[in-house]
């Protein structure tokens, strides 16, 4: 158990330095060439509402790049590897139990892709929001004389919070599809406990499995 700790401490450090790299060189490209695409549109673009506030966008994009590549890649990778190697040894110790406890697989991934896709349109309209209320806030920085000149700060302000709260109404909308996949997810392990000692019992009393170390497996 030491080397094994010593290994993964060793693998899982230097695996962490090289995808941060990775992620830092990958994010610093892409803010490069987003300015660089940025510069050679036509003024007209930037005077349409579907431009947005660039700061926003290449920000919280390349922020997302990065946690993609950097944590969620990493997740995902070892996730992946966990569970076929988790299914290699349910099969070799006792398959017809792995049989009867791989019913609650397919239920967790069913939810977990639906919900996830939910989650991947709201967080698109959220992002939407933010961008609008940060190029608001752009213009009304760039022209702050005008702005205070005319007394407009209060009309601005409230501008801004509104999309604010139609952000905050947004992402209120995650809650409950975050409560439905987690619920469900953990009724799902915590039934295949259930039906795993259930079933592993019976099957240890009738002598099909020789000690009880191969149900918990």
């Amino acid at each position: 158990m030491v080397y094994l700790f010593v290994a993964k401490f060793v693998l899982v450090y230097i695996h962490t330095v090289c995808i941060s790299i990775a992620a830092i060189r990958t994010t610093k490209a892409l803010r490069v060439g987003f300015l660089k695409s940025l510069l050679r549109q036509n003024i007209a673009f930037f005077d349409s509402d579907e431009a947005g506030s660039p700061s926003v966008k290449v920000t919280t994009s390349a922020n997302l790049v990065n946690q993609g590549i950097s944590e969620k890649l990493s997740l995902t990778i070892s996730g992946i590897s966990t569970i076929v190697t988790a299914f290699v040894i349910a099969f070799a110790v006792q398959w017809k139990l792995t049989l009867i406890t791989i019913s609650v697989f397919p239920v967790i991934v069913v939810v977990t892709a639906i919900c996830i896709g939910i989650d991947a349109k709201q967080e698109g309209r959220i992002l939407s929001i933010h961008s609008k209320a940060g190029n608001l806030a752009e213009e009304a920085f760039s022209s702050i004389a005008t702005v205070h000149a005319f007394w407009l700060h209060p009309v601005m302000i409230t501008r801004h919070e509104k999309l604010l709260a139609d952000a905050e109404r947004q992402g209120m909308k995650k809650s409950a599809n975050w409560a439905v996949m987690f619920s469900i997810e953990f009724f799902c392990v915590f039934a295949g406990y259930g039906l795993a000692f259930w079933r592993g019992t019976r099957m240890y009393a009738s002598g099909e499995i020789e000690s009880p170390g191969k149900v918990v497996t």
